[in-house]
């Protein structure tokens, strides 16, 4: 054998030798970790809830882990004296004992520390990774995953008013020192990177730096409740589709396993509150089309457990039980899919031939199942399949949640649309009919010989239904003037209308002015804000315009047909590196989220004064033209900044920055 060839075939053993390792070694899989983990977040180190008879629950609701914490100020309680409560042995050797993998995330400052604030000096990162070694030592053999800090760029756990949020480049530094040394410590740990709840941008900044070389699993919240689009999981998987292709740009080509520590449909009362059908039906519709995702490994529901009573405060109604662990219909959705979603495999998306349609067929076991509903809320679908088997099984088909029955093939179709019975209709022996709602239906069996024969949309406008009315007074109004002829100014700087967040008080109009003029023609709306700030501040971008000195707009067009209050448009306005900017955050038309090139903005600058020129046209806030006479809801809100984080916001109408309510708005009448 010549030298070269010798060489090319040691070299090409060599390839297969490395191709071989990789693909023994799948960055997951080598974890032994669930291909998909069902999770929830519990609070035991906070004293919420009793430790056994949630973990009975939990066990009951088919949840394969749960998130918890023992966070820094707790072990580090005294300077340079690391010591874990008891507490938190009881909930993790519980969880243990009945096969419920803990998560436990490293988080939040230490008063010993930069004063209390986010670990960014070498003693206060020196700290933090102490205790994270600690952590990691005391649950070596119990504890296999661990996540570095919660929302650190939301700021949760954290005085936002006194430290603001965290950055990149101080989380990345954390990150690089603490994960080597937990992998030298416990090499089985799998490391969790920051939940990033921010947005977009806050993650790829974190890719662009490296941060899948810094953790084995990377993380977010996904939270899009309180919207008034009724098929949210539309844009929830068009965005973890747009994730992927980021790692992957970011990560050599390679996908990079994603977990989503937080998810869920808060049902207080509320313009922002979900209903208990509601919350269910989106749960059970998330989790099915996470497994239509195989680089997402697991989704833990925020919560388990109401963290109290009060019904008009979200953070309190989470739960997937009450506080006394009653269940809510979501608890028993869980329980209902947790099999399908523990060890189902994804086969396919079944094509409908309709947007407002989803089916998805797994297999589970030996049998096929399909999982179906409509997103519309204005219609039910039935949904016909065929048989082509010459005796057709019988089918097991129930709503998520509740309890199976037969299904039974030979359907007649003798009920009509228009209220007459066709007496002529024969059974059918190869025919099954049922009929979809918001809530997945699941029909599972032998479906190998199985298709669609029809999808017929049944009307049935739920939003119709006479609800309790809702009486808005506006607190102030505006008159908009016709295009051309001047408007008359509303000044609403006023010491009751700034809301306050840091330590420094409003400074009257010397600090901050601000006042407005509204214009309008048939096609159009033109909005003209004048800002007086003795700092102004630019924005890298609109979609975070509430962090520097940017304007928050919140517009509602009022149709008395309209039975959804929360429907909206909310715009974030912000002068960028790039110029004028405006952020859709909400659309009254359902329209995703985004930079919006519709809505033109000029901004004129002086040394203190900034002069904001909006053109909104008709169609974007959802109507098809402005009459002399009409109404419009509106709230404007402008924030402060003056260098040292966002102190405060002057308002023109509520409803935009203490909580998301249109109730709020204060009025615009076209003249």
């Amino acid at each position: 054998m010549s030298r070269h060839l010798a060489f090319l075939v040691v070299s090409i053993v060599a390839v297969i030798a490395t191709l071989t390792a990789n693909a023994q070694t799948d960055p997951y899989e080598k974890f032994g970790l669930p291909n998909f983990i069902i999770g929830a977040q519990t609070h035991f180190i906070q004293g919420k809830g009793s430790i056994p008879n949630n973990l009975d629950l939990l066990q009951e609701a088919g949840i394969m882990a749960l998130r918890d914490e023992c966070t820094w100020g707790i072990v580090e309680g005294e300077k340079d004296k690391l010591v874990v409560p008891s507490i938190y042995d009881q909930y993790i050797n519980g969880a243990r004992d009945r096969g419920i993998l803990p998560l436990i995330i490293l988080n939040y400052a230490n008063r010993f520390y930069d004063g209390g604030s986010y670990p960014r000096s070498d003693e206060a990162v020196e700290g933090y990774a102490r205790y994270c070694e600690t952590m990691v030592s005391h649950g070596k053999g119990r504890v296999q995953l661990y996540q570095i800090w919660n929302e650190w760029d939301g700021g949760c756990g954290m005085n936002r008013d006194k430290f603001g949020r965290g950055d990149v480049d101080s989380y990345m530094k954390v990150i690089r020192t603490v994960y080597p040394r937990i992998k030298k410590i416990d090499p089985n740990a799998a490391v969790i990177s920051n939940s990033v709840c921010t947005g977009d941008e806050f993650f790829e900044e974190t890719l662009k730096q490296g941060l899948a070389n810094y953790c084995d699993i990377l993380c977010l919240h996904t939270y899009v409740y309180g919207r008034a689009d009724s098929k949210p999981e539309q844009a929830w998987l068009e965005r973890m589709h747009n994730i992927r292709e980021m790692i992957k740009s970011y990560n050599n080509g390679q996908e990079k396993p994603l977990v989503i520590t937080e998810m869920g449909w808060p049902t207080h009362i509320g313009a922002r509150g979900s209903s208990y059908e509601t919350s269910a039906q989106n749960l059970a519709r998330v989790y099915l089309l996470a497994k239509t995702i195989p680089y997402i490994k697991g989704i833990w529901w925020y919560d388990f457990q109401d963290d109290g009573w009060a019904y008009n405060y979200n953070e309190n109604n989470f739960g997937l039980v009450r506080p006394d662990l009653t269940p809510k219909p979501s608890f028993n959705v869980l329980r209902d899919i947790s099999t399908l979603i523990k060890d189902g495999q994804f086969v396919e998306q079944v094509d409908a031939g309709r947007e407002d349609l989803w089916i998805l067929r797994f297999k589970l076991g030996q049998d096929d199942v399909l999982a179906a509903w409509t997103t519309s809320s204005e219609e039910e679908v039935q949904l016909v399949l065929r048989s082509d088997a010459a005796k057709p099984t019988s089918l097991a088909v129930r709503r998520a949640g509740e309890i199976a029955r037969r299904g039974t093939w030979g359907h007649r179709p003798w009920a009509t649309a228009e209220r007459r019975v066709d007496r002529s209709a024969k059974p059918d022996p190869q025919l099954y009919s049922c009929t979809l709602s918001q809530m997945p239906t699941i029909i599972s069996g032998d479906l190998s010989q199985v298709r669609i024969d029809s999808c017929t949309p049944r009307p049935y406008p739920e939003n119709a239904r006479p609800l309790r009315s809702i009486l808005r007074i506006p607190h102030r109004s505006a008159i908009a003037a016709p295009m051309g002829q001047p408007a008359m100014p509303v000044h609403f700087a006023q010491i009751n209308n700034y809301d306050r967040l840091g330590d420094t008080p409003y400074g009257g109009p010397d600090d901050l002015d601000t006042s407005f003029t509204v214009n309008y023609d048939r096609d159009q709306l033109q909005l003209t804000i004048t800002v007086k700030d003795d700092v102004l501040l630019n924005s890298d971008n609109a979609e975070n315009a509430w962090g520097q000195d940017g304007i928050q707009l919140g517009l509602q067009i009022l149709d008395d047909n309209q039975q959804n209050i929360p429907r909206r448009t909310e715009l974030d306005v912000a002068l960028t590196p790039r110029g004028p900017e405006v952020f859709l955050r909400e659309s009254q038309t359902g329209r995703t989220p985004g930079v919006i090139s519709e809505v033109r903005c000029t901004i004129a600058e002086s040394a203190t004064t900034r002069v904001y020129t909006l053109i909104i046209p008709a169609q974007v806030l959802g109507t098809k033209a402005f009459e002399p006479g009409a109404t419009l809801a509106a709230s404007i809100l402008v924030n402060d900044n003056d260098g040292n984080g966002r102190k405060g916001f002057m308002t023109w109408g509520k409803g935009i920055g203490r909580s998301k309510d249109p109730s709020g708005y204060n009025l615009i009448i076209m003249q």
